[in-house]
């Protein structure tokens, strides 16, 4: 039994291996001085340990995690344009192309993925509605669509206008997930479909490759239980002087 209708289970597995790699790649490259880039706060930290009940090594983790997770959110947009492209009919273009998924001909469909609806903002809404106009000028049957993996919290597929700024064309329109799936596969619940079987996908792909990942990799912490180890103090103590060690009083002596 196949997981989802409109898509091979080899494509499925695929998109998720390489969603994967990404998250061990991104784990693998983190640094200790990543860890500092844009400070952290550790008096945060401190109360999250004590107030949270969690570990030393749990709460260097999080926020190792926080800090990956833009370059995440990224890729999961990819996957969702990897995932698309496997559709019979369809497919994904490379990055620089501008548009993300077309029909196989490009002469009838054409879309910019986004993961959330608040990516874009700004003057950047009149240049993606600009980019969406010109995709399918010359086109007259084809539509284009910006589309929202994670909208506002509705369904929706409607005719996208700006009118501040004049922006009116029958043919661009702004798609919530489900309705895009449902145009690319023809059926209504194709996104519930999918998002069903999504856990069972990723827990027999990681199954079948005997893995068991952890939430970072564990060479930040050695290194900052290490620095503390050497300076004679506990790890808040030295996440703190690190932080602030251009402050007055810095750095300070465990108690």
């Amino acid at each position: 039994m196949s997981y989802v209708s409109f898509l091979s289970d080899e494509h499925l597995l695929s998109c998720i291996e390489r969603l994967y790699n990404v998250y061990e790649k991104k784990k693998d490259e983190f640094t200790l001085s990543k860890f500092y880039e844009n400070q952290i706060d550790p008096i945060k930290l401190l109360f999250d340990m004590n107030f949270f009940g969690i570990s030393q090594e749990e709460v260097i983790a999080r926020e190792i995690q926080r800090k990956i997770d833009k370059s995440i959110s990224n890729a999961i947009g990819t996957f969702h344009e990897e995932l698309l492209g496997g559709i019979d009919g369809y497919m994904k273009h490379p990055v620089g192309c501008g548009f993300d998924i077309t029909d196989s001909q490009c002469n009838l469909l054409f879309s910019d993925i986004k993961n959330k609806h608040n990516t874009v903002k700004g003057s950047n809404l009149q240049n993606l509605y600009s980019d969406l106009e010109s995709y399918i000028e010359d086109k007259p049957n084809a539509k284009s669509y910006w589309v929202q993996i994670i909208s506002a919290g509705q369904s929706f597929n409607e005719n996208w206008t700006i009118p501040a700024h004049n922006k009116y064309n029958p043919n661009v329109y702004k798609i919530s997930a489900d309705r895009f799936y449902e145009v690319l596969t023809g059926k209504k619940n194709a996104f519930a479909e999918l998002c069903t079987v999504l856990p069972i996908a990723i827990n027999d792909f990681l199954d079948s490759k005997q893995l068991k990942p952890t939430i970072s990799n564990i060479n930040v912490y050695k290194q900052l239980c290490t620095r503390a180890l050497n300076n004679k103090v506990s790890l808040n103590i030295q996440l703190m002087n690190d932080t602030f060690k251009n402050y007055n009083g810095f750095p300070i002596k465990n108690i």
